[in-house]
């Protein structure tokens, strides 16, 4: 039940509030997904820890968020990423 209300609310962009309904569904992939979304960097990395990502697949991931926060125009952000 909890996977389908953050289905609904993904599709309705209420993104970071998905990404902790299938975070209580323990389901940690969409959660990643709805997190990274919702641009919430801290989120989203932790879920990929907390997934057990390697660190090719965390170096892949925070990839697409700088991609991800400079096409949202948060250059600032993204930059932290690159170097941390």
């Amino acid at each position: 039940m909890k996977v389908l209300f953050g289905e609904y609310l993904d599709e309705r962009n209420y993104f970071e509030e998905a990404a902790f309904m299938f975070m209580a569904a323990n389901a940690l992939e969409q959660s990643q997904e709805s997190f990274l979304k919702a641009l919430n960097v801290e989120m989203t990395l932790a879920v990929g820890q907390q997934r057990n990502l390697s660190a090719e697949e965390m170096t892949k991931l925070r990839e697409e968020l700088v991609d991800r926060l400079k096409s949202a125009i948060r250059f600032e952000d993204a930059g932290d990423l690159i170097d941390p």
